[in-house]
């Protein structure tokens, strides 16, 4: 259990680091070979979705809150859920928690990394590592489950 923790613990811990460093970085983007910093403040969920609707927003990021954490202690307490399982939930929970606890605190979600692949339709979008934790986590997590179910 305690791996799992030190895991939500270490991508909240990272990305709060990397959000608040992004928060005091140049304003302009600065382009990488891969990716490109451009750091924007989305007040709403994915895609700035119900950003003119904050009370919403800020209900639904408390309720899944709610939601997440007996679901984690569910799992930790699973002795049939394998560790893909177990590592892809609690990745994905850090995640979750970070931008979550940015929402409440800060009113909005600093997202500081796009992709450059060339095609506008992808790099238009611009994430932070916790989006990419609660993406993979849960591919994780989904991957497991289905190997467990083969097995």
């Amino acid at each position: 259990m305690m791996k799992y923790l030190l895991l939500t613990g270490s991508v909240f811990g990272l990305d709060t680091f990397l959000k608040a460093r992004m928060r005091e970085a140049d304003p302009g983007e600065k382009k990488g070979k891969w990716l490109t910093r451009r750091v924007m403040y989305n007040k709403g969920f994915a895609g700035s979705r119900l950003e003119d609707r904050p009370e919403v927003v800020k209900a639904a990021t408390v309720s899944a809150m709610a939601v997440l954490v007996p679901l984690l202690v569910q799992a930790s307490r699973d002795k049939g859920a394998g560790v893909l399982t177990k590592a892809g939930l609690f990745a994905a929970a850090g995640g979750a928690l970070s931008n979550a606890s940015e929402r409440l605190l800060r009113g909005e979600v600093t997202d500081y990394c796009s992709l450059r692949t060339g095609d506008p339709r992808v790099d238009r979008y611009v994430f932070n590592l916790s989006d990419v934790m609660i993406a993979a986590g849960s591919a994780a997590a989904l991957a497991g489950q289905i190997l467990h179910k083969k097995g």
